[in-house]
């Protein structure tokens, strides 16, 4: 019986922390975030001009899906970090729908990227790449700090004032998002990106399969 279980390998599980897409190198931060579409790194993007060079924090989102396999073939990872997908998955409806709501999701960012509202509470999104064997989402994230990462590394958890506002921030951008026509179906601490001094949330993302419908 195929179950359905996250044995994906990522960058990390392989001791690799830098990768290149499409010339470009990038250094992953740390472990990756789960969803059920792909795996999301925190990584810096190094980019070349001349003697000189630029860095900026970035999400990657990496397409990997959790999909039916058995051991004469699934989705593995090459030594380089690009994935092996074999013809009999891609032929999969599950994987062929599991990679049309990805590209949607990124369709969505950028609309809402468009917008005078939309751009001020959603994380703008800088490129949908095709490359190494799978797709990849580039989410611009320069600016903000996922709220459980801020705990993390201060050791502290907020105050009743700090939380109250966490709750009142959120529920003025879910509000705002629905005047735009969407709904978010994934809010939680992690999705939820704050200014470092924590006075304003800085965006909304989304982590794993896309948490946007359109009404």
């Amino acid at each position: 019986n195929n179950k359905l279980t996250d044995d994906r390998k990522s960058f990390f599980d392989l001791n690799l922390w830098e990768i290149t897409i499409h010339n470009h190198c990038y250094k992953i931060s740390d472990k990756p975030k789960r969803g059920a579409n792909c795996l999301v790194y925190e990584a810096i993007k190094v980019e070349h001009f001349g003697s000189k060079y630029l860095e900026h924090k970035i999400i990657l989102k990496e397409f990997f899906p959790i999909v039916e396999c058995d051991n004469s073939f699934c989705i593995t990872r090459n030594p380089d970090g690009s994935l092996m997908v074999p013809e009999e998955i891609k032929s999969l409806p599950s994987y062929q729908h599991r990679l049309k709501k990805f590209i949607e999701s990124y369709e969505i960012l950028l609309e809402l990227n468009k917008s005078a509202d939309g751009v001020e509470h959603a994380v703008p999104v800088h490129a949908l790449i095709e490359a190494n064997g799978t797709w990849y989402i580039e989410e611009v994230y320069d600016a903000g700090v996922l709220l459980f990462d801020y705990f993390e590394t201060y050791d502290i958890f907020p105050s009743v004032r700090q939380f109250l506002n966490f709750i009142i921030y959120s529920l003025e951008i879910v509000g705002n998002l629905h005047k735009l026509g969407y709904y978010h179906l994934d809010i939680k601490p992690n999705n939820l990106s704050f200014t470092k001094s924590l006075t304003k949330i800085s965006s909304i993302s989304e982590i794993g399969a896309p948490s946007y419908i359109v009404l």
